[in-house]
């Protein structure tokens, strides 16, 4: 099952410049393991060593909904749904 993933422009350079990629995975949880390990420096910076979401990265449902409001990394995921990943930006 393919879903869309939206990535963030200060992530692009981590998968050949793309801003959308295709992922398979009935889950959030698996797609970000597709999305791992076709683009393993994209993989450590969406993910800690437990396969969640790093501490600075949010995952939308749909571009709306945070999956934390959901099933967190279980929310299942069906074709053609749009993921949408957001890393926050830190700074002084």
């Amino acid at each position: 099952m393919s879903v869309q993933v939206r990535i963030p422009a200060s992530m692009a350079c981590l998968c050949d410049g793309a801003r959308s990629l295709e992922a398979d995975g009935s889950t959030v949880a698996e797609v970000l393991v597709d999305l791992r390990r076709r683009y393993p420096h994209l993989g450590v910076r969406l993910c800690d060593e437990a396969g969640t979401p790093a501490t600075f990265v949010r995952v939308f449902v749909e571009d709306e909904v945070d999956i934390r409001a959901l099933q967190g990394i279980d929310t299942p995921v069906r074709t053609e749904m749009r993921l949408h990943v957001l890393a926050g930006a830190a700074g002084g």
